[in-house]
């Protein structure tokens, strides 16, 4: 009998602890990507050059894929890629995270910030984080950061599709 009511008990509360994973995937996610974004904002304040944040696998080059992850960087040389050098050092790489999809609008692969802490593209750009696995329709798990040009970032919560 206790092992029935624990099995009905269990079936019942799976699939809500499962939707709290994910919740927790796309909150962590979602953290990182703004630590990133404020990191490279002062950063950029800081460096003549600039700072820069693109999407990137192996920490050291930019890519365009944000679900391998990203990293941050001080751009010395205004070349809006990252060098190598001493005066062009990484700042922080974030892996990329299983079971997450993370788009930039428009396949943006690296935000570039100016002397005054402002995307030089001059435009907003938003990053999508949702989970891969499943997003059952009506779960407030997709996160949207939207970095606009004057350089703040708004994260707003979203319904699954």
């Amino acid at each position: 009998m206790t092992v029935a009511v624990v099995a009905i008990v269990a079936a019942v509360a799976f699939p809500n602890f499962q939707n709290v994973i994910r919740s927790n995937r796309v909150s962590t996610a979602s953290n990182e990507l703004v630590a990133s974004l404020s990191l490279a904002r002062v950063e950029a304040l800081r460096s003549p050059g600039g700072a820069g944040l693109c999407a990137s696998a192996d920490g050291t080059t930019c890519g365009t894929n944000w679900n391998a992850g990203w990293m941050v960087w001080i751009n010395a040389d205004n070349n809006d890629t990252p060098a190598g050098t001493p005066e062009e050092r990484v700042l922080k790489f974030v892996q990329g995270r299983g079971l997450l999809t993370v788009t930039a609008d428009g396949g943006v692969g690296t935000l570039m910030f100016d002397r005054r802490g402002r995307i030089r593209a001059g435009t907003d750009v938003l990053i999508t984080i949702s989970p891969s696995d499943a997003c059952p329709a009506g779960s407030q798990l997709v996160r949207d950061l939207t970095m606009t040009a004057a350089g703040q970032v708004h994260v707003t919560k979203r319904n699954c599709e």
